[in-house]
């Protein structure tokens, strides 16, 4: 989904929300709308699967 570079910047950031995801350069406005929660919910320590609208 999104470059090794991008996912290091992720980890690095630490963005809280998806306003701060997409100053993230590689985090466009497509892939911030539909994987943004899911992301922010990994990087703040949420698990994904158990957190409902990661994915709506």
């Amino acid at each position: 989904i999104f470059a090794d570079s991008v996912l290091i910047s992720m980890s690095a950031l630490k963005p809280v929300d998806a306003d701060a995801l997409r100053q993230i350069k590689g985090v466009g406005d497509a892939k911030r709308d539909r994987y943004g929660k899911a992301f922010l919910a990994v990087i703040a320590g949420a698990d994904p699967e158990n957190t409902a609208e990661a994915f709506s």
